[in-house]
């Protein structure tokens, strides 16, 4: 991972199954609860390969604002799309999950 000073791309695994995506979920939980470092390696630059012969080098607040964040919003909703075509009992409130601790039931007048 980036600010622990590894390989960007050292966490590409390979997802077959519900049970592997499980692990995988899991595993990258606790790389970013684990995540220690000051500000120092947002001001590097590094290299992302993007496969097919192509990379990009960015800033790290560049990597992290405008390719980990985008990233992370674009497959969490691609997953959502699938569980909800393949018939998954799941909404808005699922994807939306850490609103919940803000939610305050109303009292009628």
């Amino acid at each position: 991972m980036w600010c622990a000073g590894e390989d960007v791309d050292s966490f590409n695994p390979e997802v077959t199954s519900m049970a592997t995506a499980k692990e995988v979920i899991q595993t990258a939980k606790t790389l970013v609860e684990n995540i220690t470092v000051d500000d120092a390696p947002l001001e590097q630059v590094k290299r992302i390969s993007l496969g097919k012969n192509m990379d990009m080098e960015l800033v790290g607040t560049s990597y992290l604002n405008d390719f980990l964040v985008p990233n992370l919003y674009f497959h969490l909703t691609t997953a959502y799309n699938i569980l909800r075509l393949n018939g998954v009992d799941i909404g808005k409130k699922d994807f939306m999950i850490n609103l919940a601790p803000h939610v305050q039931l109303i009292k009628a007048p």
